[in-house]
């Protein structure tokens, strides 16, 4: 059976920022952010929004609008590293979906590694359904995260949102990984983490992380590439011998290529690296480039303006062809952290519609610390289901409510300052809140989080 993603559910807040107003709030050159970060304008969550109550919603969504029966779903797990309980995991807040159909069988918990959570949840998920424990039933994983920096250059690189994506057999997009085509990297590093429990603020080291995210981008793309020649050896009959020949992949192979994106500047820099590993690879020849470049040892490069500003010359127009339509949720919402790619995924389909058919699409998953992995993703037949959320995606940002700077950090700093309260209720603007909505109610005194649906 083909296993793989047949739905997909995006909720984000109804409130927004301008990256345009946090230019001139910030009073920082004009473009900083527009241009300089390519982001447009940035989803945030009200004083009673959380990583919870978005899974929440995203879930109920999904659920309802593909007429899913509860007892047909077999799995529900999570990606995030937006936690509010450090025991307590998000996925038993969902189950409370589940107690009017009795249905109490479903495996899963919450996947955390920074941005790479979602995709764990994923993999996970697409093995179960292999697995001689697979039992027929449908499965979701969801992605929900709240990104939110201090005050500083880091700040207009955070968003919000929940991804939830439904898996089952006969799905329209498949993983292509039947003969290898997945590669992973991880390792031991200290781009971006969080080690103050009572802060939701991380610790960040940006010129690192750059490094960190196009290093696991050379370390994937190698892995793949040898997993894939491997799988696309044969035998050749020569002269006098026999000999083995492996087919090369390249990135003419695929139509679209999609990124983790905390913010879209850092995808442009990821597609201009792939052709750069490309060119090494294949022995590419292109206009301008400087063959001396291919004396440099790889993993000197990334932080090299030289090697990063000559391939994203080259690559300009593969850039457009086959990654920008992917931008556009991100430039709309900002960074989702677990959901990002996935929701460069939902923004490549709202674009294409029903185009995607058909398309090969290779994804690159990136979480800080680091966890990596990079794999193909197949559209066997028209997605309609996923075409349909995408239109209730572009109405949704069509009818949001832009906020000021002024009261979007206002927001934040009281976010701030209940983050560890008990006894807590949250302020309720349901005039700034999407239509029967979940959202938290209150924290008790025992800090016990407690969720409403508001009409």
């Amino acid at each position: 059976m083909d296993f793989g993603i047949i739905d997909i559910e995006f909720y984000f807040p109804k409130v927004y920022v301008s990256q345009t107003d946090l230019e001139e709030y910030d009073k920082v050159s004009k473009g900083k952010y527009t241009i300089g970060l390519l982001q447009t304008n940035m989803a945030f969550p009200l004083e009673n929004e959380d990583p919870v109550s978005l899974a929440l919603n995203a879930f109920d969504r999904l659920i309802k609008r593909s007429n899913i029966d509860l007892r047909t779903i077999g799995r529900l797990e999570i990606g995030t590293e937006s936690s509010v309980d450090r025991s307590k995991s998000i996925k038993t807040h969902l189950m409370k979906f589940f107690e009017e159909s009795g249905n109490n069988d479903v495996l899963g918990v919450d996947n955390i590694n920074a941005c790479y959570g979602a995709t764990a949840a994923l993999f996970n998920t697409i093995n179960w359904c292999h697995s001689p424990f697979y039992d027929g039933r449908y499965a979701v994983v969801i992605s929900t995260d709240i990104a939110i920096y201090e005050k500083g250059p880091a700040r207009p690189t955070g968003g919000c949102g929940a991804i939830a994506i439904l898996i089952g057999p006969n799905a329209p997009i498949v993983f292509e990984n039947d003969h290898g085509y997945c590669s992973s990297y991880f390792s031991n590093d200290w781009d971006f983490y969080k080690p103050k429990m009572s802060s939701s603020y991380p610790v960040v080291d940006g010129k690192l992380s750059i490094g960190c995210y196009l290093g696991a981008i050379d370390n994937c793309y190698d892995s793949f590439q040898q997993k894939f020649a491997l799988s696309h050896k044969k035998k050749v009959s020569k002269t006098e011998k026999t000999e083995t020949e492996y087919q090369k992949f390249n990135l003419s192979m695929v139509d679209f290529a999609l990124f983790h994106s905390p913010f879209n500047k850092m995808v442009v820099k990821s597609w201009a690296r792939m052709v750069y590993n490309d060119w090494l690879e294949n022995n590419q020849d292109f206009e301008g480039i400087d063959e001396e470049l291919r004396k440099k040892k790889k993993n000197e490069t990334r932080w090299d303006r030289n090697v990063e500003n000559s391939f994203r010359g080259v690559s300009k127009q593969s850039y457009k062809e086959k990654v920008e339509k992917s931008n556009y949720i991100c430039a709309q919402c900002g960074n989702l952290y677990t959901g990002s790619l996935y929701g460069s995924l939902l923004s490549i389909i709202l674009k294409e519609k029903q185009q995607i058919t058909g398309k090969r699409i290779l994804m690159f998953s990136y979480g800080s610390g680091i966890a990596s992995s990079m794999f193909l993703l197949k559209v066997k037949s028209c997605p309609d289901r996923i075409i349909e959320s995408c239109s209730n995606i572009e109405n949704m940002l069509k009818n949001r409510t832009k906020i000021q700077p002024e009261q979007y950090t206002e927001i934040l700093t009281i976010r701030d300052e209940k983050k560890n309260s008990f006894s807590y209720q949250p302020n309720c603007r349901k005039d700034l809140m999407w239509e029967n909505s979940w959202c938290l109610k209150e924290i008790n005194e025992k800090g016990k989080r407690i969720y409403q649906k508001i009409n």
